[in-house]
């Protein structure tokens, strides 16, 4: 919706192959969930300034170290107001301790009030499924980037395997599903 209301056009935000999943937000929300979950009944500002701070530097270590791994470079804010590397900047941080901030004090409470009211056979059931289904996009992303990673490399597909995602998850497809994301194998550390 920013990236929308800043240029005008929509650009696909999705983190994983199926779904509208970012994983960078899952995580985040779960990070402010685990460090600021009983400061709920704080004070605004103390709660918009570490949401900020979490986010700001969980941003950039994400940034780093898909650079680093996979040399996968996901987005890059070179240029913009108090970019730190272009890994995030000033407008980014902020916009974590504004989602922080709403998401401590007033989703989270609610939800936990919804889950409460949920018979507990049913809550296992779908975070169980929840669960399975996550891992199944996930892992499936993880090997999508591995062997896309792999066919910029020069790297031609030949296990099943490879052929299946190079197949269903080829270039076209993986740069149209992740518009933000550019791989550049010379710059992954790891893999050389």
């Amino acid at each position: 919706m920013f990236h929308f209301f800043q240029t005008g056009s929509y650009q696909d935000r999705a983190g994983t192959l199926f779904g509208p999943f970012s994983p960078i937000y899952g995580y985040g929300a779960l990070l402010m969930t685990l460090a600021l979950n009983r400061f709920y009944k704080k004070s605004v500002v103390l709660i918009f300034v570490f949401s900020a701070l979490i986010g700001g530097v969980f941003e950039f270590l994400v940034s780093l170290f898909m650079q680093i791994a996979f040399g996968v470079s996901s987005w890059d804010y070179s240029g913009t107001w108090l970019s730190i590397d272009g890994r995030t900047n000033g407008i980014h941080i902020l916009m974590w301790g504004l989602l922080g901030l709403i998401w401590i004090k007033l989703l989270l409470p609610r939800i936990v009030w919804l889950i409460n009211r949920i018979p507990w056979n049913w809550r296992y059931t779908v975070t169980a499924l929840a669960t399975v289904l996550i891992l199944i996009d996930g892992t499936m992303t993880l090997m999508a980037l591995d062997f896309w990673y792999e066919r910029s490399s020069g790297k031609t597909p030949t296990t099943p395997v490879e052929i299946f995602f190079d197949d269903h998850f080829g270039d076209d497809y993986m740069k149209n599903r992740f518009q933000t994301m550019t791989i550049h194998p010379d710059d992954a550390v790891f893999r050389k």
